[in-house]
Protein backbone atom coordinates (compact mmCIF):
# COMPACT_ATOMS: atom_id res chain seq x y z
CA UNK A 1 0.00 0.00 0.00
CA UNK A 2 1.33 3.42 -0.83
CA UNK A 3 2.47 5.84 1.85
CA UNK A 4 -0.26 8.24 0.72
CA UNK A 5 -3.08 5.75 1.39
CA UNK A 6 -1.73 4.19 4.59
CA UNK A 7 -2.56 7.10 6.96
CA UNK A 8 -6.06 7.30 5.56
CA UNK A 9 -6.58 3.55 5.93
CA UNK A 10 -5.33 3.72 9.51
CA UNK A 11 -7.93 6.38 10.25
CA UNK A 12 -10.78 4.37 8.78
CA UNK A 13 -9.66 1.19 10.41
CA UNK A 14 -9.90 2.84 13.79
CA UNK A 15 -12.59 5.39 13.21
CA UNK A 16 -14.92 2.83 14.67
CA UNK A 17 -13.07 2.55 17.98
CA UNK A 18 -15.05 4.84 20.25
CA UNK A 19 -15.64 4.80 23.99
CA UNK A 20 -18.39 6.51 26.00
CA UNK A 21 -19.60 6.72 29.55
CA UNK A 22 -23.05 7.55 28.20
CA UNK A 23 -25.91 5.42 29.40
CA UNK A 24 -27.40 2.92 26.98
CA UNK A 25 -30.03 4.61 24.87
CA UNK A 26 -33.23 2.83 23.91
CA UNK A 27 -34.72 2.61 20.41
CA UNK A 28 -33.16 2.63 16.97
CA UNK A 29 -33.18 6.42 16.53
CA UNK A 30 -31.53 7.11 19.88
CA UNK A 31 -28.99 4.30 19.31
CA UNK A 32 -28.09 5.79 15.94
CA UNK A 33 -27.64 9.22 17.51
CA UNK A 34 -25.55 7.82 20.34
CA UNK A 35 -23.21 6.04 17.93
CA UNK A 36 -23.00 9.10 15.65
CA UNK A 37 -21.82 11.08 18.67
CA UNK A 38 -19.30 8.38 19.55
CA UNK A 39 -17.89 8.36 16.02
CA UNK A 40 -17.55 12.14 16.22
CA UNK A 41 -15.67 11.69 19.50
CA UNK A 42 -13.14 9.33 17.89
CA UNK A 43 -12.43 11.99 15.28
CA UNK A 44 -11.43 14.35 18.09
CA UNK A 45 -9.11 11.71 19.57
CA UNK A 46 -7.34 11.37 16.22
CA UNK A 47 -7.09 15.12 15.64
CA UNK A 48 -5.59 15.57 19.11
CA UNK A 49 -3.38 12.49 18.64
CA UNK A 50 -4.07 11.38 22.21
CA UNK A 51 -2.71 7.82 22.46
CA UNK A 52 -3.89 7.25 26.02
CA UNK A 53 -7.43 8.30 25.16
CA UNK A 54 -7.36 6.16 22.03
CA UNK A 55 -6.07 3.11 23.92
CA UNK A 56 -8.96 3.44 26.36
CA UNK A 57 -11.38 3.11 23.42
CA UNK A 58 -10.33 -0.43 22.53
CA UNK A 59 -11.23 -3.67 24.25
CA UNK A 60 -8.21 -5.78 25.25
CA UNK A 61 -9.12 -8.28 22.49
CA UNK A 62 -9.69 -5.61 19.81
CA UNK A 63 -9.17 -6.75 16.22
CA UNK A 64 -9.27 -4.82 12.96
CA UNK A 65 -9.73 -6.57 9.62
CA UNK A 66 -9.05 -4.68 6.40
CA UNK A 67 -10.52 -5.30 2.93
CA UNK A 68 -7.78 -7.79 2.09
CA UNK A 69 -8.60 -9.91 5.17
CA UNK A 70 -5.50 -8.88 7.14
CA UNK A 71 -6.26 -8.80 10.87
CA UNK A 72 -4.45 -6.53 13.33
CA UNK A 73 -4.46 -6.80 17.10
CA UNK A 74 -4.93 -4.00 19.60
CA UNK A 75 -1.17 -3.56 20.06
CA UNK A 76 -0.65 -3.37 16.28
CA UNK A 77 -3.45 -0.83 15.99
CA UNK A 78 -1.86 1.34 18.68
CA UNK A 79 1.55 1.09 16.99
CA UNK A 80 -0.01 2.33 13.73
CA UNK A 81 -1.78 5.11 15.61
CA UNK A 82 1.63 6.23 16.92
CA UNK A 83 2.95 6.41 13.33
CA UNK A 84 0.01 8.41 11.99
CA UNK A 85 1.01 11.82 10.70
CA UNK A 86 -1.37 14.66 11.38
CA UNK A 87 -2.90 16.27 8.31
CA UNK A 88 -4.35 19.74 8.93
CA UNK A 89 -6.15 19.56 5.56
CA UNK A 90 -8.01 16.33 6.34
CA UNK A 91 -11.74 16.59 7.00
CA UNK A 92 -13.48 13.41 8.05
CA UNK A 93 -16.96 12.28 8.96
CA UNK A 94 -18.56 8.98 9.89
CA UNK A 95 -22.19 8.24 9.01
CA UNK A 96 -24.03 5.53 10.91
CA UNK A 97 -25.97 3.48 8.36
CA UNK A 98 -27.48 0.84 10.65
CA UNK A 99 -27.45 -0.23 14.30
CA UNK A 100 -28.42 -3.63 15.70
CA UNK A 101 -28.14 -3.39 19.48
CA UNK A 102 -28.93 -6.31 21.74
CA UNK A 103 -28.27 -5.75 25.44
CA UNK A 104 -24.56 -5.03 25.86
CA UNK A 105 -23.42 -5.70 22.25
CA UNK A 106 -24.08 -3.62 19.15
CA UNK A 107 -23.30 -4.16 15.50
CA UNK A 108 -22.92 -0.87 13.64
CA UNK A 109 -22.60 -0.45 9.89
CA UNK A 110 -20.85 2.83 9.17
CA UNK A 111 -19.35 4.80 6.32
CA UNK A 112 -16.25 6.91 6.88
CA UNK A 113 -15.52 9.66 4.37
CA UNK A 114 -12.56 12.01 4.35
CA UNK A 115 -11.04 14.58 2.07
CA UNK A 116 -7.63 16.16 2.02
CA UNK A 117 -5.26 17.87 -0.37
CA UNK A 118 -1.74 16.83 -1.27
CA UNK A 119 0.95 18.25 -3.53
CA UNK A 120 0.29 16.97 -7.04
CA UNK A 121 2.07 17.02 -10.37
CA UNK A 122 3.68 20.25 -11.52
CA UNK A 123 3.16 22.03 -8.22
CA UNK A 124 -0.62 21.66 -8.44
CA UNK A 125 -2.69 20.58 -5.44
CA UNK A 126 -4.43 17.22 -5.72
CA UNK A 127 -7.77 16.63 -3.98
CA UNK A 128 -8.05 13.18 -2.39
CA UNK A 129 -11.31 11.59 -1.31
CA UNK A 130 -11.47 8.40 0.73
CA UNK A 131 -14.55 6.33 1.57
CA UNK A 132 -14.80 3.09 3.52
CA UNK A 133 -17.75 1.03 4.72
CA UNK A 134 -17.22 -1.09 7.81
CA UNK A 135 -19.20 -3.29 10.14
CA UNK A 136 -18.16 -2.77 13.74
CA UNK A 137 -18.84 -4.72 16.92
CA UNK A 138 -19.13 -2.69 20.10
CA UNK A 139 -19.37 -3.92 23.68
CA UNK A 140 -20.75 -2.04 26.63
CA UNK A 141 -18.29 -2.81 29.41
CA UNK A 142 -19.16 -1.35 32.82
CA UNK A 143 -21.23 1.39 31.18
CA UNK A 144 -18.68 2.31 28.52
CA UNK A 145 -18.97 1.43 24.83
CA UNK A 146 -15.71 0.08 23.44
CA UNK A 147 -14.83 -1.26 20.01
CA UNK A 148 -13.99 -4.95 19.97
CA UNK A 149 -13.86 -5.56 16.20
CA UNK A 150 -14.06 -3.67 12.94
CA UNK A 151 -14.23 -5.24 9.48
CA UNK A 152 -13.80 -2.97 6.45
CA UNK A 153 -16.01 -4.24 3.64
CA UNK A 154 -15.32 -1.61 0.97
CA UNK A 155 -12.65 1.02 0.37
CA UNK A 156 -12.54 3.64 -2.39
CA UNK A 157 -9.98 6.37 -3.11
CA UNK A 158 -10.34 9.15 -5.66
CA UNK A 159 -7.72 11.68 -6.66
CA UNK A 160 -9.02 14.76 -8.46
CA UNK A 161 -12.29 12.95 -9.13
CA UNK A 162 -10.65 9.86 -10.68
CA UNK A 163 -11.04 6.48 -9.00
CA UNK A 164 -7.62 5.06 -8.16
CA UNK A 165 -8.64 2.35 -5.67
CA UNK A 166 -11.79 0.28 -5.32
CA UNK A 167 -11.54 -2.76 -3.08
CA UNK A 168 -14.11 -5.01 -1.49
CA UNK A 169 -13.63 -7.48 1.32
CA UNK A 170 -12.49 -10.92 0.26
Amino acid sequence: MTNVLRPILVLVTFAAAVHSHAAQAGGAASSRGMFEKLYADIHVAFVQKDRAAYAALLTPDFASEDVSGKVESRSEALAEFDQLQQDPNRKGHTSVLAVDKKAMVATVTQRYQSTTTRPGNGGMTAKMEFTAVSVDTWKNISGSWQMSRTVTHQMDVEIDGHSVVHKTHL
